[in-house]
């Protein structure tokens, strides 16, 4: 009983069973409707039709809802079987006519076939007919045409596990075009083994070097990934390389720990491949504000330090000294100074030699030489601080090269 309606667990159980060993047969779902005259026993197939992703697409219903309706397979739960000999609505003419109607092209019944057939005329004739036809049985019948002499008799839902994949219990052992078995027990669905993906691990080679694939048979190799220690050309350390990455070793980031100065000063531990003229600095600001706290910014990609050009190969990073907004803001409830322009550039290839911004840029700008910008992180309000303490020519230059 489920509350006030009829249900049949064992029913249930051996419809859901049923439904999918029909899915393993390669049938589509929406293919599929399980009937039943109960709600109560409409509640328990839902149940046992799990997990729910699977039956995704089965239409589950009762009888009266279903009158109109066709599809190709029909699954049928009767319910009733009762020492008492009552069959409730089965005994009832047109819905044992939709019921037993509604299919298209397969149709299974589970049921007490005694019962039905000694308490009702209309069931005593259309069993009558289905036993002439041989359709009538204690179990139903299950076979893979691979193996015809492999017969499963499914009379509960426990037989079905007899046919875990849908076929039987017999090894597929199939070739596959890798050259490997497959592993899986007989199975009717993709019997090219096109979706089949073999768990032997890979034989290929994916490189000169014929280093072996680490990963699964069907898996892609990808590029080898086999570590070998090389010297890189830039920097001379030592460092373990993926096989892929060794044809052209100037790609190759050093990992190797190091400490670098940034055009800031700050001094940061960082990889050896890490270029403090491409890389903000994170080290805190520092600079003394007007109400003596220490600054409690850091140099970040929106407020940069610095601006870097390359004039002729060589790379020129020119620098001042301002207090930083974080996130553009004033870092704690300290006052915010005036910016303060340091007139001065350092040379970082050509021996340190330190050049004067208010001639050097004028001139840069005024000859119009090829001046690649590579990292700029000034804010608005920065470049209105440079055009304002500058001289007049100065300012000039600036918008020139900010126009670049």
């Amino acid at each position: 009983m489920e509350g006030m309606s009829r249900s049949n667990k064992h029913e249930a159980k051996f419809m859901a069973a049923l439904c999918r060993y029909l899915i393993l047969q390669g049938y589509e779902r929406e293919q599929i409707t399980v009937l039943t005259a109960y709600v109560g026993q409409l509640t328990q197939l839902k149940k046992e039709l799990v997990p729910k992703d699977f039956f995704s697409g089965v239409r589950v219903c009762a009888v009266d809802n279903f009158q109109g309706e066709e599809n190709d397979i029909i699954l049928l739960s009767l319910v009733r079987s009762n020492e008492e000999g009552k069959i409730g609505f089965l005994q009832i003419e047109n819905r044992v006519c939709v019921a037993l109607s509604r299919a298209k092209k397969g149709f299974f019944c589970i049921g007490n076939i005694s019962l039905l057939e000694n308490k009702s005329t209309l069931w005593r004739d259309i069993i009558k007919d289905m036993r002439e036809r041989g359709k009538v049985g204690k179990a139903l019948m299950l076979m893979y045409q691979n193996h015809p002499k492999t017969v499963i008799h499914a009379s509960c839902a426990e037989d079905f596990e007899k046919a875990p994949n849908g076929g039987c219990t017999i090894p597929c052992a199939a070739r596959l075009e890798c050259g490997h078995m497959c592993r899986m027990m007989c199975h009717p669905v993709d019997p090219e083994h096109l979706e089949y993906e073999c768990q032997k691990p890979c034989t290929r080679t994916p490189c000169a070097l014929n280093h072996n694939c680490p990963k699964r048979c069907f898996q892609e190799c990808g590029p080898c990934m086999e570590p070998l220690e090389k010297t890189l050309p830039r920097c001379g350390h030592l460092q373990k390389v993926p096989c892929y990455e060794c044809e052209d070793l100037s790609i190759v980031k050093c990992q190797t720990p190091c400490v670098k100065t940034w055009p800031c000063g700050h001094e940061i531990a960082t990889k050896c491949h890490v270029d403090p003229l491409r890389t903000p600095c994170k080290a805190p600001c520092g600079v003394i504000l007007k109400c003596e706290h220490p600054c409690a910014g850091k140099f970040d990609e929106t407020i940069g330090p610095f601006i870097v050009y390359r004039i002729w190969g060589a790379t020129i990073a020119f620098r001042w000294t301002v207090p930083v907004m974080y996130n553009g803001k004033n870092p704690g409830n300290c006052c915010q100074p005036p910016f303060k322009i340091d007139k001065t550039c350092t040379c970082i290839r050509l021996s340190n030699i330190c050049y004067l911004i208010s001639n050097k840029v004028y001139q840069l700008a005024r000859t119009k030489l090829s001046i690649r910008t590579i990292n700029i992180g000034l804010s608005k309000r920065l470049i209105l601080s440079l055009k304002t303490n500058l001289s007049l020519p100065n300012r000039m230059a600036v918008e020139s090269l900010f126009c670049l």
